[in-house]
């Protein structure tokens, strides 16, 4: 049975609306709709509306597009989709005639009265947020995984879940504090650079996760996340570098979680031995830190080595997807940045034909150049900021070491080129240090569009 009406704020909310309908506002949508009767609402984007959602658009009584978009004002209160910042200057005249700005993770969190495990970061919080749900699934049962990976929020209030494991963007994080039992940001480097103000701006957005958190869990290994370890109790201290010693000198705290003699160990407990973990690279092993400090005291470590086992890594990670002619092609489509393409290309022993480019964030290349030289023999680079990766190669020197550069004005003829420049014995690893949205509308999209091509170009289905 429904309720009568949607009450937020002591107001009774009877015209919502959401501005873009992705997976979030999807979500919104789909309970509100189920839950509460009395209510009008209102679909306002100023991108295309997916085709695949035109069942669900049928709920609206308005649908404000494109330039139409912040036109006549009407909502009690207005869902933004996590990219819509909430300072925009369009969405003013809402706030003057007193509508509510909210989210998806706005409204869970204001609303979800159980156990939540908060994870962000600016790399590997999909993997370890992923590690952290599949470690916890022995405690909690129902478990749910949302936010940026997994389901949307809001739908969960109205389903039955123990707890939730919540991985948080940025942008989520910019205008909410979160309830959790416990939080992580995995590491914070720049990112974003295009949507937020400042460096400052993304580094207290991410901060957001700590401040409403029963437990806290710091990794040490970057000064922006072992800053905040003053900032803030930890429950947690864990680093891929430092010996329990040093760790316990930067604070007090329950529990510490270190690398001793090729072994996971916390508190002077072997939990793990690295050689048990089949997802590759030791950035993988710091994710594993991450999920069994964020799961520690509440699962066995039978739990933990079953688990590192079986988990062989995320879609588009560094993902192995096709072998052929002894050249093996990977799909790191995920990488988005240059410290995340350093990370990736790091992780590799044999020589690489890498891919490059997309959609720039506003951060610099430089960092390329040196993993590069040592690494890589051929560079394809395509997409909206070739110029801008092409002329930090350059300043790099990138050319003098020996390593060919290649320019293409596709992505698929980027993956053809790289496939023609492959040696047997290399790989070929599409890793662009850029966001997919010149091309594709997600980085999975990227992914699979490499596969299709690879596998093509082959003969194979």
């Amino acid at each position: 049975m429904k309720i009568s009406n949607l009450v937020i704020n002591g107001k009774t909310v009877k015209k919502v609306g959401v501005f873009g309908l992705g997976k979030s506002n999807a979500g919104v949508v789909d309970y509100i709709s189920r839950k509460y009767d009395n209510v009008i609402f209102y679909l306002r984007s100023d991108k295309p509306i997916e085709q695949d959602d035109g069942m669900r658009v049928k709920l609206f009584k308005e649908i404000y597009k494109d330039a139409h978009a912040y036109e006549e004002p009407e909502e009690d209160i207005l869902f933004l989709s996590p990219s819509v910042r909430w300072d925009k200057a369009e969405l003013s005249p809402f706030k003057d005639r007193g509508a509510i700005l909210s989210s998806d993770a706005d409204f869970f969190f204001k609303n979800f009265k159980d156990d939540v495990f908060a994870i962000s970061g600016s790399d590997g919080k999909s993997t370890t947020s992923t590690l952290t749900y599949l470690l916890l699934t022995e405690r909690y049962s129902p478990l749910s995984l949302c936010g940026n990976i997994g389901s949307a929020m809001t739908p969960l209030l109205s389903s039955y879940t123990q707890a939730a494991v919540s991985e948080l963007s940025s942008f989520q994080l910019m205008n909410i504090s979160p309830r959790s039992r416990r939080a992580l940001i995995t590491n914070i480097t720049p990112n974003h650079l295009d949507w937020h103000t400042s460096f400052e701006e993304y580094v207290r957005a991410k901060e957001n996760i700590y401040t409403n958190a029963e437990e806290r869990v710091f990794c040490c290994d970057f000064t922006h996340t072992k800053e905040l370890v003053a900032k803030y109790t930890p429950f947690a201290l864990y680093s891929l570098y430092m010996p329990e010693k040093e760790l316990r000198a930067i604070s007090k705290s329950e529990v510490y979680i270190y690398l001793e003699d090729g072994y996971i160990t916390a508190n002077g407990e072997r939990l793990l031995s690295i050689d048990d973990i089949s997802a590759k690279g030791m950035h993988n092993v710091s994710n594993f830190m991450a999920a069994i400090a964020m799961s520690y005291g509440l699962i066995s470590k039978q739990q933990i080595v079953k688990v590192a086992k079986e988990f062989k890594g995320l879609r588009h990670r560094n993902m192995p997807i096709y072998r052929k002619s002894d050249i093996t092609f990977y799909d790191s489509s995920i990488d988005s940045t240059p410290k995340r393409t350093v990370t990736t290309i790091l992780s590799h022993s044999e020589r690489l034909t890498l891919i490059l480019g997309g959609k720039s964030k506003a951060l610099p290349y430089d960092e390329l150049c040196e993993p590069i030289k040592q690494k890589v023999g051929t560079v394809v680079i395509t997409g909206e900021n070739q110029r801008e990766i092409y002329d930090a190669l350059c300043r790099g020197k990138v050319q003098d070491s020996g390593v060919r550069i290649l320019l293409s004005d596709s992505f698929d003829k980027a993956v053809i080129s790289a496939i023609n420049s492959a040696k047997s014995g290399e790989s070929v690893l599409l890793s662009p240090a850029s966001t997919s949205y010149d091309t594709f509308k997600n980085f999975e999209e990227r992914g699979d569009a490499f596969a299709t091509i690879v596998k093509n170009f082959y003969g194979e289905p």
